[in-house]
């Protein structure tokens, strides 16, 4: 396996930035579906506790889908194609990959 050297300067400072927007809208996805609580369990005619399977819902779906988008990232990656412009930072490793692009 093939030692990738860590990111430094400006390649670092962009890793960050999307690591950080990526983390944002996750907490802001889920504080989005939060507030919309008490709209879809009115509009679904369900109470407020049924409304919560809502939130429930999204987390399980989170936790499936963050080491899936990893197992994805790694078999991917290895792989020469290609959609659209390609970067000029290096592909990162895991989980990374996905919530960064």
């Amino acid at each position: 396996m093939q030692q990738q050297k860590p990111l430094e300067g400006a390649q670092l400072v962009i890793m960050t930035i999307a690591l950080s927007l990526a983390t944002f809208m996750q907490v802001l996805d889920s504080t989005i579906a939060n507030v919309a609580i008490p709209t879809i369990a009115g509009n679904l005619g369900s109470s407020l506790s049924q409304g919560t399977w809502v939130i429930t819902s999204f987390g399980v779906a989170n936790a499936i889908s963050i080491p899936l988008t990893g197992w994805l990232a790694k078999r991917l990656a290895k792989s020469n194609c290609s959609c659209g412009r390609r970067s000029p930072l290096p592909r990162p490793p895991g989980p990374v990959a996905y919530p960064a692009a």
